[in-house]
């Protein structure tokens, strides 16, 4: 079913928003927006000859204004790593559309792995990896959907295709965070008797 690891993702990530973090605007706004692309999901567009998913364009607009935000050394290389996701997005997609043989693995799990795996290696702040993650599949999609306007006109960009590759891909990158933050939490915990004995034999 498409769209089922959107739903599932975005609703678990509405909840621990709403009910287990601290009450901040930050908080309020994260709750709202989820909940923006929750709901705005089963809308679609239709600009011109294309119809577009609503959540596509929210999704979009709301990494874009984060990546704005930052530094100007910051937004070119956000930009750089974006369009980096974006041509291994397309690529993979090329080689599945005129050579399918060689796939092994489902394609939501292996663009989503892959790209969750390149991003990781591009930036380390949880923050700034989604950004780059969700700006870069969208630039890719738009760069797709043009290439098979004409091939499928009833091609949806943005579709829950789409969408399930960003949630499995975002929640692969916050996985992999929280990963992170408890070995750097262990190391500390480790490291803090380890430094007040080296103290107390000198």
């Amino acid at each position: 079913m498409d769209g089922i690891y959107f739903y599932w993702f975005f609703w678990i990530a509405w909840i621990i928003t709403t009910f287990f973090m601290p009450k901040t605007s930050h908080r309020y706004w994260l709750s709202f927006l989820l909940l923006l692309l929750i709901f705005s999901s089963t809308t679609t567009i239709h600009l011109d000859s294309y119809a577009v998913n609503a959540a596509f364009l929210f999704a979009g607009l709301i990494s874009y204004a984060y990546i704005g935000k930052s530094t100007v050394r910051l937004i070119f290389y956000s930009v750089f790593s974006s369009m980096i996701v974006s041509v291994i997005y397309v690529g993979v997609h090329f080689l599945i559309l005129f050579d399918p043989v060689w796939l092994f693995f489902d394609r939501l799990y292996l663009i989503s792995f892959l790209l969750c795996a390149l991003v990781l290696l591009l930036s380390k702040p949880l923050d700034l990896r989604l950004s780059i993650l969700v700006s870069g599949l969208l630039n890719g999609e738009i760069g797709y959907a043009l290439f098979v306007n004409g091939l499928a006109p009833g091609y949806i960009v943005g579709s829950f295709d789409l969408l399930d590759i960003v949630a499995l891909s975002c929640m692969s990158v916050t996985v992999w965070w929280g990963y992170e933050s408890l070995v750097s939490i262990v190391k500390q915990q480790v490291d803090k008797p380890i430094s007040h004995l080296k103290g107390k034999a000198q």
